[in-house]
């Protein structure tokens, strides 16, 4: 009797301890990045942030605009994705749950490119009287 009962504590130990750490407290972000057209944009750059501890994920796209980022905290999020000569697209809150995997699909839209140009020097003044440089 004292036999049969070790024997079925070492089967069920492993199996229960297996099942409990099986349950993990994180989850998944994914999705895809399109721009307007519905072409994927290869290298966008995706932040998930968590809303109560401002910890910050990131991610790039690959050649198909799919992106993941796993495994993060259950918790809030706010998902920022952005691209050269594309306006930035924020999605949220999200709340994910234990062992969720959340699909954030963006469309990103044609933004304005600035071009700052910064003069160090200033041109050599001319005289204009004579051949000389003033």
């Amino acid at each position: 009797m004292l036999t049969r009962a070790l024997l079925r504590t070492c089967v069920l130990i492993p199996i229960a301890s297996a099942l409990l750490l099986a349950q993990k407290d994180t989850a998944a972000l994914v999705g895809q990045v399109l721009d307007t057209s519905g072409a994927s944009v290869s290298g966008a750059d995706i932040t998930a942030t968590n809303d109560e501890t401002a910890f910050k994920y990131h991610a790039v796209s690959d050649a198909g605009g799919e992106w993941t980022i796993s495994p993060v905290r259950i918790g809030t999020y706010h998902v920022a994705i952005s691209f050269k000569g594309f306006k930035t697209s924020e999605v949220g809150p999200l709340t994910l749950d234990v062992q969720q995997r959340q699909r954030v699909n963006v469309k990103l839209e044609p933004g304005s490119i600035t071009q700052t140009v910064d003069v160090q020097e200033a041109a050599p003044l001319l005289e204009t009287d004579t051949s000389e440089r003033g």
